[in-house]
């Protein structure tokens, strides 16, 4: 598990617990509606941290689309392939799973990292056994 779950996970129980020590500075009567809200949280925290990878998954699938959609204009002559992060896998958690990895046919040798916004794509890195940034084909720092 990756420190930034861990801290998430902790912050929403520690944000439960809150909330059951709020019920204590109130009379019994009204403890009922704090223990309930309590066991609210507790649903809406389970649903949120079992829904969020099927979200991030979507959103990359829906970016993806768009890469590709911006790479047939930009780039009409060309093939590529694309490569996401297999954010679910321990070893991959330190990396931004919404940044997408293409490799081009005519560059095999060269993958660029592109993230894609709500109204813009930008590449946003690259990687390369080349020692010259001037070799590379598809290098253009920011793109709209």
């Amino acid at each position: 598990m990756h420190p930034t779950e861990l801290m998430e996970y902790g912050l929403a129980i520690i944000l439960f617990f809150v909330i059951l020590l709020a019920s204590l500075l109130f009379r019994k009567s009204r403890r009922k509606w704090i223990y309930i809200a309590a066991g609210l949280y507790v649903l809406l925290s389970i649903g949120f941290f079992m829904y969020r990878p099927a979200y991030i998954d979507s959103q990359i699938a829906r970016k993806a689309v768009t890469l590709n959609q911006y790479l047939e204009r930009k780039y009409p002559e060309e093939t590529w392939t694309f490569w996401t992060v297999p954010h679910r896998e321990d070893s991959y958690v330190s990396r931004n799973p919404y940044i997408i990895e293409v490799t081009f046919a005519n560059e095999p040798d060269v993958h660029y990292g592109f993230l894609v916004k709500r109204d813009s794509i930008e590449l946003q890195s690259y990687w390369s056994e080349r020692d010259s940034i001037g070799e590379l084909r598809h290098w253009e720092p920011v793109q709209k």
